[in-house]
């Protein structure tokens, strides 16, 4: 007689199951490291040189003395871990002066610090964006290429949602509805202008949600990026403090009504211990670095760096996203060319970043190559030699 899984004993059950789920796993795993697309961790050592081009690190601020001192004062005076989750006992004054200092520096009205911008994303989305729509019958409208933390949060927030073409503006939302984008996207580098965002807003009365990772610290004169020269259109801004300003973690700003609706209902900032004081004392630092002549010097020597790497990119005549930002591409397309070349330059001490679908689509792979202020102008000239003795 047949045997029907009604009359398999339960634990049986499982064992089939979990051998299933087993079988799938080592085919997926198998079929990636067959590939040129297997991800590996690049371990770097305390002694190495700091990624040259590869590094979010844009100002050089990591390993500035005034920001390393800052973390080593606030150990000193409150030890290495916050303790506990922000409503409970890991809510310092250092937290509280960080809140202020971004209210004052970018013109919102508050602020909330989460430990990652994939947290404040996602968390955004499925707590204020979830709600607001939800009340008023709204939906989200989406650049294709957001990142995947806010993917991630319109997937599980249940919300209706449309990705609109890269760099446009959703010209049918309404004011119930949400627009999400980014300042200047991680991957290709491009964005919208100040001005260009600005016009975009006056046509269409949706509610904004910008996440300015890239932009904060390199944008503006005092570093203020899109959020503080966009403070009345955008509704409600994501800052990650692991670019520009050298750091990590993140924070989101708003009205006061919105943030405080955040820290009531959600998840991601209710249930995760808090940023250590040290890590919140070298993001002050670095923000008062970034907003005084030391930042704008800093800013002016990235961008000389950014107009050398175009007029190589151009002259050579590689393919490339048009970019003015520190974000630069050079499109090579097939997964195994790209990685490497990217191996090639690193044997020669040039460090590039690898990126290759499905981060990038299809047939795009690259090299992503992260410019900061403080990298030899050699260096950038160095790597274009190496990449043009491959052509011959």
């Amino acid at each position: 007689m047949a045997m029907t899984m009604k009359s398999i004993k339960p634990s049986l059950t499982r064992r089939l199951v979990n051998n299933s789920n087993r079988h799938f796993i080592t085919t997926r795993l198998e079929q990636r490291r067959d590939s040129n697309l297997y991800r590996t961790q690049q371990v770097r050592t305390a002694s190495a040189r700091p990624a040259q081009l590869s590094s979010n690190d844009y100002l050089g601020l990591a390993q500035h003395p005034r920001v390393k001192a800052a973390a080593q004062q606030a150990i000193d005076n409150w030890g290495v871990g916050s303790t506990g989750s922000p409503l409970l006992s890991g809510y310092t004054q250092l937290h509280q002066q960080l809140e202020e200092t971004l209210c004052d520096w970018l013109g919102f009205e508050d602020a909330i610090l989460f430990n990652t911008g994939f947290a404040a994303n996602h968390g955004a989305i499925t707590c204020l964006l979830q709600a607001h729509c939800q009340a008023q019958g709204g939906r989200i409208y989406a650049d294709r290429l957001i990142h995947a933390s806010m993917v991630e949060g319109m997937l599980n927030s249940g919300i209706r949602f449309k990705r609109v073409p890269h760099l446009t503006w959703p010209s049918t939302a309404q004011t119930h509805d949400w627009f999400i984008s980014e300042s200047i996207y991680s991957m290709d580098g491009d964005r919208l202008s100040i001005t260009q965002s600005r016009d975009f807003t006056e046509q269409s009365p949706v509610q904004w949600l910008l996440d300015d990772a890239h932009g904060i610290g390199v944008i503006g004169e005092h570093g203020e990026g899109y959020l503080g020269q966009l403070n009345q259109q955008v509704k409600l801004g994501t800052i990650t403090f692991g670019k520009a300003l050298g750091a990590s973690g993140a924070a989101l700003v708003g009205s006061r009504d919105d943030i405080d609706e955040i820290r009531q209902f959600c998840r991601e900032y209710i249930y995760s211990t808090a940023m250590p004081p040290m890590q919140v004392a070298a993001i002050l630092a670095s923000i008062e670095i970034v907003r005084g002549r030391e930042g704008q010097l800093r800013r002016d020597a990235l961008n000389e760096r950014i107009a050398r790497m175009k007029e190589l990119i151009k002259k050579y005549q590689y393919h490339s996203v048009a970019s003015d930002s520190a974000i630069q591409t050079i499109i090579l397309g097939e997964e195994g060319r790209a990685m490497a070349t990217g191996k090639r330059l690193k044997e020669a001490g040039i460090d590039v970043s690898v990126v290759r679908p499905p981060t990038v689509p299809k047939d795009t792979a690259r090299l992503r190559i992260s410019l900061n202020s403080t990298v030899d102008m050699k260096m950038i000239d160095v790597m274009f030699d190496h990449l043009n003795a491959e052509r011959t």
